[in-house]
């Protein structure tokens, strides 16, 4: 029970935040394959809500016969974790071919990991990506105001399962834990 206890603490974490905010297909999950966070793309990739699927184990979201496989990539628990060939199930359609990368959190205490998502493969993404961006170019030549092009960007990448994330305004110095932002050269200095 205290392991569990453990992971319902970590829940505000704010990683968790990050991941859910990632414009990309995106798992987090804990040392024992439960999901704790998916990011918006990952959610609208598998057609359901985060909160019907936090608490599962990530191997429900491939077929059976690929559970083993992830489950050696999560068990691996390191950084470079080799791409794993999948087909992960959607609601109320057919399984769809990805490549998943499970990337260990490092120095996390709890080893959590993350799950990158490439449908199909990663080779098969970085076409459709350019493919999508060749589309949608014209169209951004005739966007009339900032909230147009904004909104025919967000749609183009919608059909690659991406989503643009957008940040306020940077002030002259943001600190924080991690480091400082420099405004003008945007290069990141530790502190």
């Amino acid at each position: 029970m205290s392991n569990r206890r453990t992971i319902v603490a970590s829940l505000d974490d704010p990683l968790q935040d990050i991941v859910r905010d990632t414009p990309w297909p995106l798992i987090l999950v804990s040392a024992d394959g439960q999901i704790l966070a998916l990011s918006e793309a990952m959610r609208d990739l598998l057609g359901a809500d985060e909160s019907a699927l936090v608490d599962t184990q990530v191997g429900l979201l491939v077929r059976e016969e690929d559970r083993p496989r992830l489950a050696a990539a999560l068990a691996r628990n390191a950084a470079d974790s080799p791409l794993v060939r999948v087909q992960i199930k959607q609601a109320g359609s057919e399984p769809v071919e990805a490549e998943i990368q499970a990337i260990a959190i490092d120095g996390d205490p709890l080893r959590r990991v993350t799950l990158i998502v490439y449908l199909g493969s990663l080779a098969h993404r970085r076409e459709q990506f350019m493919l999508e961006l060749n589309r949608v170019a014209p169209c951004l030549l005739t966007a009339q105001s900032a909230e147009e092009l904004f909104a025919i960007t967000t749609q183009a990448l919608k059909k690659v399962y991406l989503r643009m994330a957008v940040s306020p305004r940077v002030p002259r110095r943001m600190t924080s834990c991690w480091g400082s932002i420099a405004p003008c050269s945007g290069q990141i200095f530790a502190q």
